[in-house]
């Protein structure tokens, strides 16, 4: 009796424990981006704050790469920490961000080889590491709890440009001589 009694609280425990955890979602939800030879993929996020700890994302990296030389990543979140003062407050609203390579934001960018063949592909763990503190971080020097970390499998794969269709020259011609003739046939009208 006293094993099972010991038993349910450890499990209430540790569900307490993991429900307190801060949540961390990619978008899109499947790891599995694209983008053409010489181009830009990359991930944004959801990060859900943990209920007591400030949270500071340290670093974000891929590991047991499958095909290397598709591409490489580089981590936006961790230059960012979190999105007050470089952290994450227990609490606080979620932080999302969408993948802009532009403004650096979203979760990290793959540069993909412009020497890479559509259909190449990569697999892996990406991984994100953050830290734990009792208190804000930028004013407790003595406050670490920690660190954590979130795992991912993604894949990113080199995709074919998209075509659009451009406008052809002799549609483009023959439209000018109609436009000309009607305003010709116009002026010889009005005289």
């Amino acid at each position: 009796m006293r094993r099972l009694i010991f038993l349910t609280l450890a499990m209430f425990t540790i569900a307490a424990l993991a429900a307190a955890a801060p949540i961390l979602t990619l978008t899109p939800p499947s790891g599995n981006i694209s983008g053409e030879p010489g181009g830009i993929a990359g991930f944004g996020f959801t990060f859900t704050a943990d209920p007591d700890e400030w949270i500071t994302v340290v670093s974000s990296f891929l590991l047991f790469e499958t095909n290397p030389e598709l591409g490489f990543y580089e981590d936006y979140m961790a230059l960012q920490g979190g999105p007050d003062n470089g952290a994450l407050a227990p609490g606080s609203p979620a932080w999302v961000q969408a993948f802009d390579p532009n403004q650096g934001f979203g979760l990290g960018a793959f540069f993909l080889s412009p020497l890479a063949n559509v259909g190449d592909r990569n697999d892996a763990q990406l991984i994100v590491i953050y830290e734990r503190f009792s208190a804000d971080p930028s004013t407790c020097g003595t406050c670490n709890l920690g660190s954590g970390e979130f795992s991912f499998d993604v894949s990113i794969t080199a995709a074919a440009a998209s075509q659009v269709p451009e406008p052809g020259t002799l549609s483009l011609l023959v439209l000018s001589l109609v436009i000309a003739g009607a305003v010709r046939c116009r002026r010889q009208r009005q005289r």
